[in-house]
């Protein structure tokens, strides 16, 4: 049996329902998933929560319930699987336009791409599309004249940890 409840109510419901004293985190698509349970009577207690992780944990110790790595769950409740984003790389590439304004290019990759790569992909989708004529790839980045940025999960996450730590201790008014 599962029972979803919101973040503020998770470590009192915990408790009383899953008898528990730790309380399990990982990555979810909508932010951390926080699980405990019961396996002698297969009783689950779970709350998805946008806060940090150390807010959510030191939130959880105050109630008395230690923060822990990993996730309960029933067969077919809620999937392990691991979030598609979690170990992904977005790369950008600003560059010049022929119309000699800015333009950036997006894409993501699951492994850390190189510079190279990433500026290959672009000329590779680029002229796939008709966006380039007959070009070469040197001369292309020569006349684009690109930027090229690579951040992991991992700094997109402590980006997002520092917007949502700013927006849950500043006062409110602010």
């Amino acid at each position: 049996m599962t029972l979803q409840v919101p973040f503020d109510s998770f470590a009192k419901t915990a408790k009383k329902v899953a008898k528990a004293t730790e309380a399990y985190l990982s990555v979810h698509v909508g932010g951390t998933l926080i699980t405990s349970a019961d396996p002698a009577t297969n009783a689950h207690v779970f709350t998805v929560s946008r806060l940090s992780r150390q807010e959510i944990e030191k939130r959880l110790k105050a109630e008395g319930i230690e923060a822990l790595e990993g996730a309960w769950a029933e067969e077919g409740q809620i999937s392990l699987d691991p979030d598609p984003i979690e170990n992904a790389f977005v790369a950008a590439v600003s560059y010049q336009s022929a119309e000699h304004i800015p333009g950036v290019w997006v894409d993501a990759y699951r492994e850390q791409p190189s510079h190279v790569q990433v500026l290959r992909a672009w000329y590779d989708e680029f002229r796939e599309t008709g966006e380039v004529g007959d070009v070469s790839f040197e001369e292309f980045v020569r006349l684009s004249n690109p930027n090229v940025v690579v951040v992991s999960s991992a700094d997109l996450r402590r980006y997002i940890a520092a917007k949502t730590e700013k927006v849950v201790t500043e006062p409110a008014g602010r």
